[in-house]
């Protein structure tokens, strides 16, 4: 089928929502079909987001296409936080989240949220290989999948856009969709780190690191602990300017000095950033283009 496919419309692409025994998701990878990696990787992703110590947040095992079990050839998993198939994160956070649950003030909710999506976020979207959004994740959509019924219709918030708060993950997304299509981030073997611990080490913030092999260095260092600030050690690829991106419109591009590759950088709680040793000029972060693009969306 998928020959047939290939021969008749060169350049399509061929994704299974297979779900299968690793052994035979391999044996379609390899082949050049691209496979979702269902609830595990979901799951997983939500234990990194929640805040609580004895979960697992193992995200490597689940997410990336090469690991022990999986060994794919080829980046060919799709390893998402979000499908039609699962419960919203937002909605996890909102309902689960250690510190966020029972917040009585609104607008601090929502911030505490979308600061833990935006955790999740800036890892799952370096991943190498496919990834995917599904409807309005990059603006912290909360609404149960149970709304209305399991496959019911869910209601359309096109005005999430204007919230600041909200936007702040679509501007996060935004930076690291754009590192990844400019820059061939994965000609090197990426740096995982400790993306693969388990629970009981939430006080260690996770780093995970990718480069070009042509002077571009991006590092992910994100605090999972929402009660407490902590150093993390983004072992710089090199000494002098760095920049950092969280989607915050006071953060995003703010630079900083390195002078020790091995220096601490403190965290405050819930906190994520990417670090970079050259400034991102993506054209989507400028407000008016912004505006255009959700423009163009809408029609």
């Amino acid at each position: 089928m998928v020959d047939s496919m290939w021969t008749n419309n060169p350049g399509s692409v061929a994704i299974f929502e297979h779900l299968a025994e690793n052994a035979e998701d391999k044996v379609l990878a390899d082949f050049g079909i691209l496979m979702w990696s269902g609830v595990g990787h979901h799951n997983a992703v939500k234990n990194f987001i929640l805040g609580w110590n004895a979960d697992n947040p193992d995200i490597y095992t689940s997410g990336i296409y090469n690991a022990s079990g999986r060994n794919f050839n080829f980046a060919n998993w799709m390893s998402y936080m979000e499908s039609h198939d699962e419960e919203r994160q937002a909605v996890e956070v909102i309902t689960y989240g250690k510190n966020i649950s029972g917040e009585a003030d609104a607008a601090l909710k929502l911030s505490k949220t979308v600061d833990r999506l935006k955790l999740g976020a800036s890892f799952n979207l370096l991943f190498p290989g496919p990834r995917m959004l599904w409807q309005f994740e990059e603006l912290a959509y909360d609404i149960s999948i149970n709304f209305n019924g399991r496959t019911g219709e869910k209601p359309v918030h096109w005005e999430y856009f204007d919230d600041p708060t909200r936007r702040e993950l679509f501007r996060q997304m935004s930076t690291l969709l754009y590192l990844r299509n400019t820059y061939p981030l994965y000609a090197t073997t990426p740096n995982y780190d400790n993306i693969g611990w388990g629970a009981n080490a939430i006080t260690t913030p996770r780093r995970m690191a990718l480069n070009d092999g042509n002077g571009h260095y991006v590092i992910v260092i994100g605090n999972l602990d929402p009660d407490a600030g902590h150093d993390a050690y983004p072992s710089y690829n090199a000494t002098g300017t760095w920049y950092r991106y969280n989607g915050d419109p006071a953060v995003d591009g703010t630079s900083f000095t390195v002078s020790n590759a091995g220096s601490a950088y403190f965290l405050q709680p819930s906190e994520v950033l990417v670090l970079t040793n050259f400034p991102v000029n993506n054209p989507v972060l400028d407000a008016t283009m912004v505006k255009a693009s959700a423009r163009t969306l809408l029609g």
